[in-house]
């Protein structure tokens, strides 16, 4: 039976997607949100006069007859949304320190591959297999080809965390280490080092991205709007300054616990990290081993994140339809801290968005490093309120780090004038995300992450740890959640593709 009302909790991606799914499917919803603003990690920020992304930067299945742009089509926000493809010479421009070129990613599948096999001759059987085998299992992907079904497909999710591992398939196919990044390097937009993930899950993310990239005017903050628009039209309104303190069961009735209130609802959506939940659960029809589950999640990874400002240096870059990717000599996530060349992203997504280039007074520019909790912890800055001038010293150096690696390694100056930064710390802080990390819960080998249902009926799960990472994976497990609530899936499913 579809309840008559619901209530979500989190209003990132996953949260305003649950919540107007429901609302189109005839649910009365109320959303709490712990922040004050609604949006989560893909949420953005205004210094200096510039729109800072915090989450989204570009992604992909946004074209016509794509699973984004059909679910945004379905609830009624597509033409809130100015889209826009990334022209047909756009990539992802990989450097590696010490070389004197670097490799252009474009975002076309076979483009990508004629380039990697132009540059690297002797390894084109390698390149052959690997792009072959992407090729396969994102075939198989009903998400990226909507005439398929849906219910094998999630079916089948737990085997696509079985190896071999990215990092052994690699080591097995190909000689070259920079070829290795370069086929691996996307594993930055989850959080999940080579030797961890299993290459159908990288294999869901990369075909993504290699099948078409699309920037979004107004970034993600554009998107949370057309979503909480979306929501304003059925009379719903997102509850900021909501944080929830428990969660426990009453009869057949869910009872949220809030600072200021006390709701009792049937249905109740949890967006936020799972391992979360142990700690605000008071129930009994929870098993001690499912929460103690929830609560020894690995997590992906953390980042360091420079906004910053540009000159006219930054006008003569690569940066505007391209991100830049420098690729550190060892592991891809050595942290910024302990590594003497780190691994960093660097992306400009308003002019990727607004497809005239870089222009100094209306982009700003994101510099991401991979960081580390413990590193930061042990700077003294743990406790929000009272950040010590050590930490603050700390963030200082860890800006001027990135700032010699990126001009080190690129041999030109970029001159960058920073605007803010983030640490893992300030992920906890404004995301409450374990540890920081920026993905949620790891999809790695050896881990299974929680699904939609829980053994509490009328408690629900959604969003990154629950089907997949990113802007896309976040709505998808929202479409997945709604589904199960209402009754059909592969119902929910036919509705959304056939507006493709």
């Amino acid at each position: 039976m579809i309840p008559s009302e619901a209530v979500v909790i989190g209003s990132g991606i996953s949260g305003l997607t649950t919540a107007l799914l429901l609302a189109r499917n005839g649910v009365g919803v109320r959303v709490l949100e712990a922040h004050g603003r609604p949006g989560g990690s893909i949420k953005g920020f205004r210094r200096a006069g510039l729109l800072f992304d915090t989450g989204f930067h570009y992604t992909g299945c946004l074209g016509q007859g794509e699973v984004l742009h059909s679910l945004w089509d379905y609830l009624g926000i597509l033409n809130r949304l100015e889209i826009r493809r990334l022209a047909e010479d756009a990539c992802d421009l990989l450097i590696f320190p010490g070389e004197p070129c670097g490799i252009r990613a474009y975002f076309h599948l076979d483009r990508y591959r004629e380039e990697l096999a132009r540059l690297f001759p002797a390894e084109r059987k390698g390149v052959e297999a690997f792009f072959h085998l992407l090729k396969k299992r994102g075939g198989d992907v009903p998400f990226y080809h909507l005439d398929q079904p849906l219910g094998p497909f999630l079916q089948s999710m737990v085997s696509l965390g079985q190896g071999p591992s990215l990092g052994e398939w690699l080591d097995k196919h190909i000689g070259d280490s920079n070829l290795k990044k370069a086929l691996s390097y996307h594993c930055f937009l989850y959080g999940v080092p080579v030797s961890g993930v299993a290459f159908p899950v990288h294999a869901m993310v990369a075909y993504s991205f290699l099948s078409g990239a699309y920037g979004i005017k107004g970034g993600g903050q554009a998107v949370v709007n057309a979503l909480v628009s979306g929501l304003q039209g059925y009379g719903i309104k997102v509850e900021t300054k909501a944080p929830l303190r428990s969660i426990r069961e009453e009869g057949r009735e869910i009872v949220l616990e809030t600072e200021s209130q006390e709701i009792r609802t049937r249905c109740a959506v949890f967006t936020g990290h799972p391992s979360l939940l142990p700690g605000l659960y008071k129930g009994a029809a929870l098993r001690p081993a499912y929460l103690s589950r929830l609560s020894s999640l690995e997590n992906t990874v953390s980042f360091f994140v420079l906004f910053a400002k540009g000159g006219d240096e930054v006008a003569a870059s690569p940066l505007g339809d391209n991100n830049i990717y420098i690729l550190s000599e060892g592991n891809l996530f050595s942290p910024l801290e302990e590594s003497p060349s780190p691994s960093l992203f660097i992306t400009s997504p308003g002019a990727m968005a607004g497809g005239n280039g870089f222009k100094k007074d209306e982009h700003g520019i994101i510099v991401m490093a991979p960081s580390k909790w413990e590193n930061v912890v042990g700077t003294g800055g743990y406790d929000p309120g009272k950040r010590p001038w050590g930490y603050m010293q700390w963030k200082e150096a860890m800006a001027d780090r990135m700032m010699r690696q990126l001009e080190d390694t690129t041999g030109r100056s970029w001159g960058l004038e920073t605007v803010a930064t983030a640490s893992p710390l300030t992920f906890y802080d404004e995301l409450l995300a374990p540890k920081g990390c920026a993905y949620g819960p790891a999809y790695q080998m050896g881990q299974i992450n929680p699904g939609a249902r829980t053994r509490l009926k009328g408690l629900w799960l959604s969003g990154q740890g629950t089907f997949m990472t990113g802007v896309v994976g976040a709505s998808l497990s929202a479409l997945v959640t709604v589904g199960q609530i209402t009754g059909g899936v592969e119902a929910l499913w036919d509705r959304v593709r056939a507006m493709a």
